[in-house]
């Protein structure tokens, strides 16, 4: 085990660095940043696990017979020419590239709805859409914010096993059906007590990066029932909408 040490330390260094950086990426796009005890926990045990990997690789590259060296005679005495293996190392770095990073460079991923693009319109700078939100117990509003749920470290509505898989289902696919709201709903009051969740209208004017939130049920029902909504409308329950009409909500 020790001989294989370096190895293990080397593959779980690239592991973390490749985790962080993904991680960020995701958490750039909610503007959280380290602005969390979750977060700095998150990120302060990549940086220890991190440095302690970089403590063995240090240790083992003053050997004398160090992993490098084992790595460099083991590939010399494979029965491969030369060219071949250079190539073969070549594309290997390019895909380790590629999947650290996280994204989609075709044709290393090959993303078939790009083979037959449309022609570029202009769209709107500023873009509305309805989404759910709900009440802390000091009556505030908070937008619910789906999409951020699946990363531990700043998933503080739901807990272990909605994966975004779930996430972005039941921010897009799915969020026009009962059964979604029914069991988003049901998780949350679970977990976090939240009693109800409430149908708004989130504006984001990405000319100037403002972003307003309208909380007014008439507002958001008419613009989800009569507006192009990316995905579909989501699902309002029959007591919101009869809240507008003066019916009370039951209890």
């Amino acid at each position: 085990m020790k001989r294989y040490l370096p190895h293990i330390a080397l593959c779980l260094l690239w592991f973390l660095i490749a985790n962080l950086y993904q991680s960020f990426e995701q958490l750039d796009k909610h503007q959280h940043y380290l602005t969390t005890n979750r977060l700095i926990a998150y990120v302060g045990a990549h940086a220890i696990l991190m440095l302690a990997c970089v403590f063995v690789l240090l240790r083992e590259a003053k050997r004398p017979d160090n992993f490098i060296v084992r790595c460099k005679r083991t590939l010399a005495a494979l029965p491969i020419p030369r060219a071949a293996k250079a190539v073969v190392g070549v594309v290997l770095m390019i895909q380790l590239v590629h999947i650290t990073l996280g994204v989609t460079n075709y044709p290393f991923a090959d993303v078939g709805m790009f083979r037959w693009a449309k022609p570029a319109r202009e769209l709107p700078t500023v873009l509305t859409v309805p989404k759910y939100y709900y009440y802390d117990a000091a009556h505030r509003i908070h937008p619910l914010e789906i999409r951020k749920q699946h990363i531990w470290a700043t998933a503080d509505l739901l807990g272990w096993g909605y994966n975004n898989e779930y996430t972005f289902s039941a921010n897009y696919h799915y969020k026009g059906q009962q059964i979604n709201f029914h069991l988003l709903s049901d998780a949350l009051r679970a977990r976090t007590g939240i009693d109800t969740l409430w149908v708004g209208l989130q504006t984001v004017d990405f000319a100037t990066g403002k972003v307003s939130f309208d909380p007014d049920l008439a507002h958001a029902v008419a613009f989800n029932d009569n507006e192009r909504v990316f995905y579909g409308p989501l699902y309002i329950p029959e007591y919101q909408r009869q809240r507008i009409h003066g019916i009370p909500v039951p209890q």
